[in-house]
């Protein structure tokens, strides 16, 4: 297993606008993965309870090569010169991760067609709210 440095930003305006951080991240090759470890904020909100934020750590695996990624990091950094470093992880946490991405990209291919049943149905949303934009 690797570990590399990432430059990961919220979107392509966060990128524009100067926003991001340089991220851990892990490359599993005989999986060919690519997994990040964000920190998002999250409302927390409880009943007769004032409303708060909480910083919660989520995993975002997903398949890449590590020539790929590497690739997307900004080239003008130091980050960016830093290489991969070998690491040990057990091979329960592997395969944990391996279920992860594939819950995960079950997760989105299903979120991906109720949207479009909404949308065609007429229950909520419109055409420009279904499939992928290019900009």
């Amino acid at each position: 297993m690797l570990r590399f440095r990432q430059f990961i930003t919220e979107s392509g305006m966060d990128y524009i606008h100067g926003g991001g951080a340089w991220y851990d991240c892990l490359y599993l090759p005989d999986q060919g993965l690519v997994c990040q470890v964000l920190w998002n904020g999250e409302l927390v909100t409880k009943p007769g309870e004032a409303n708060h934020m909480r910083d919660t750590a989520r995993m975002y695996p997903y398949h890449d090569s590590l020539e790929h990624a590497l690739a997307n990091r900004p080239q003008n950094s130091p980050e960016s010169k830093r290489a991969p470093e070998e690491i040990l992880l057990p091979t329960e946490f592997v395969q944990r991760i391996v279920e992860l991405v594939e819950h995960t990209e079950q997760q989105r291919a299903m979120s991906q067609q109720l949207a479009g049943e909404c949308v065609a149905n007429g229950f909520l949303g419109d055409e420009s709210s279904v499939g992928a934009r290019d900009f």
